[in-house]
């Protein structure tokens, strides 16, 4: 089957985002306790995910592993999650005292439960489901593809306008707004880093976003982190939580709005006209 310069330019570009995901997961099957190896085995299983997002339709990959790849990020995404939350209930912990402690202690009992099973359901599907485990056969040798830069300019214009349809959130006050916002964001930061070679200048709005989506990220763990709160009656940890919520995303707020220069200069290399001007 002939392949079109774009389409070779698709398939080599998630072959490499999955090689990168391959080491990843196998990394961290190896020491399934090691946090670190966790949130990279994400963060690389999600770079690949939003590769396969926007380039499938020319790369026309397998939808059987396509769908393993979100099902492995998804379960990932569990175990990270209580990681997550049980590093934030031990630093409460340090400075709280009396009921509040006891309810932390609570707290904790529940999300270390979740984590076990989320574990053991993460690595039966490495074990048992996943052909991510399997190295692919290299590729017989060729000339470099180059990079049609229309196609990634296409990209990056329809990510920043996914992003900008999405900033409401921040006057909305909605968490699952402002999560799928996170997650608008998260993606146009992965395509910059896949695109950096080839639109350079965008740099500083990669920084900007990755302070920007750890600050919301930190925000939806503390929602959910008083969800489990009120879940196991502790009021004083759900009042907690819910305030650094909101500390949080007033920061990311402060930075998405400062930004505005740097998200213009990006629509200029995507190409993008005026009309797609974000709100101040």
């Amino acid at each position: 089957m002939h392949l079109d310069a774009t389409a070779v330019w698709a398939r080599e570009t998630i072959a490499r985002c999955a090689d990168v995901a391959r080491r990843a997961v196998s990394a961290y099957y190896g020491k399934p306790r090691s946090a670190k190896r966790l949130h990279r085995a994400r963060r690389d299983l999600a770079r690949l995910s939003t590769a396969l997002e926007d380039m499938g339709t020319l790369a026309k990959p397998d939808p059987a592993f396509v769908e393993e790849i979100h099902a492995l990020r998804r379960r990932a995404g569990k175990v990270r999650d209580c990681d997550v939350l049980l590093r934030r209930v031990k630093a409460y912990r340090a400075a709280a005292r009396g009921a509040e402690r006891d309810q932390l202690s609570s707290v904790r009992r529940r999300l270390r439960a979740r984590r076990k099973k989320a574990r053991r359901k993460l690595r039966r599907l490495i074990r048992t489901g996943s052909s991510i485990l399997k190295k692919a056969a290299p590729p017989p040798a060729a000339a470099p593809v180059a990079t049609p830069i229309d196609a990634v300019r296409t990209v990056l214009r329809r990510h920043l306008a996914d992003c900008t349809e999405r900033q409401s959130a921040f006057e909305s006050d909605d968490d699952e707004a402002l999560h799928a916002f996170r997650l608008s964001c998260k993606r146009l930061h992965y395509v910059i880093e896949r695109s950096s070679p080839d639109l350079p200048g965008l740099g500083p709005l990669a920084e900007l976003l990755s302070k920007l989506t750890d600050a919301l990220g930190i925000a939806h763990d503390c929602i959910a982190l008083r969800e489990s709160a009120r879940a196991c009656s502790a009021p004083l940890v759900a009042v907690r939580a819910q305030h650094d919520r909101d500390v949080h995303v007033r920061l990311a707020r402060r930075l998405w709005h400062r930004g505005r220069a740097l998200r213009d200069l990006a629509f200029a290399h995507g190409g993008a006209e005026r009309r797609f001007a974000l709100t101040p």
